[in-house]
C-alpha cells in the first residue's frame, strides 16, 4: 500500500469525526462535545503540521531519533493550538454564564452606573485594571483596581 493511501486511511475517519462533533455541536455551544469538538481539531492539527515538518530534516542534527524528534515537534506544534482551542472553550462558557465568576455591583465607588445590573462577569486582571461584561454580555466594563476597594467573586446558580 502506498503511503498516501495509508494517510488517508487514517487521517479520514479523524475528519469524520470532527465533522461529526461540528454539526453536534453548531446546535449547542455548550458542554462536553463543543470540549471534544475543539480539543479534536487541536489535535488533528498538531498531528498534520508535525507529519508535514517530520519530511524535512528539521532538528536532525539536535536529535537524531525519529521518535524523539516527532514528540518533541509535538509538544512546540500543539501548545500554541490547544492555547487557543482553552481559549475557545473558556470564552464560550463565560459567554453562556457557565463557569465563570461574578462580583456584586455594591463594590463599586459609582453605582449609579450600574441601575441595571445587579451582578457582572469577572473576566480578568491586567495590569492594574479590572475587566467585567454584564450579564447579557451587551456591555464591558474597565476599571482600576484602585477603585474597588475589595474584589469578592462568586459563582451564580447555574441557568440550566
Amino acid at each position: 500500500m502506498s503511503e498516501d493511501i495509508k494517510d488517508y486511511i487514517i487521517i479520514g475517519p479523524f475528519i469524520i469525526i470532527i465533522f461529526a462533533l461540528y454539526l453536534y455541536s453548531t446546535k449547542d455551544y455548550s458542554g462536553l462535545v463543543w470540549n471534544l469538538f475543539w480539543y479534536s481539531v487541536s489535535i488533528f492539527v498538531s498531528i498534520l503540521i508535525v507529519k508535514e515538518l517530520n519530511k524535512y530534516t528539521l532538528l536532525e542534527n539536535i536529535i537524531p531519533n525519529q521518535r524523539v524528534k516527532s514528540i518533541f515537534l509535538f509538544i512546540i506544534v500543539a501548545l500554541p493550538i490547544f492555547a487557543y482551542a482553552y481559549g475557545k472553550i473558556h470564552s464560550h462558557d463565560i459567554l453562556n454564564g457557565r463557569n465563570c465568576f461574578y462580583v456584586d455591583v455594591s463594590i463599586f465607588r459609582n453605582k449609579e452606573m450600574f441601575q441595571d445590573q445587579k451582578n457582572l462577569k469577572y473576566l480578568g486582571l491586567e495590569g492594574e485594571y479590572l475587566f467585567f461584561m454584564s450579564e447579557d454580555n451587551t456591555k464591558y466594563y474597565i476599571t482600576k483596581f484602585q477603585e474597588i476597594p475589595i474584589v469578592e467573586l462568586h459563582k451564580l446558580k447555574s441557568k440550566n
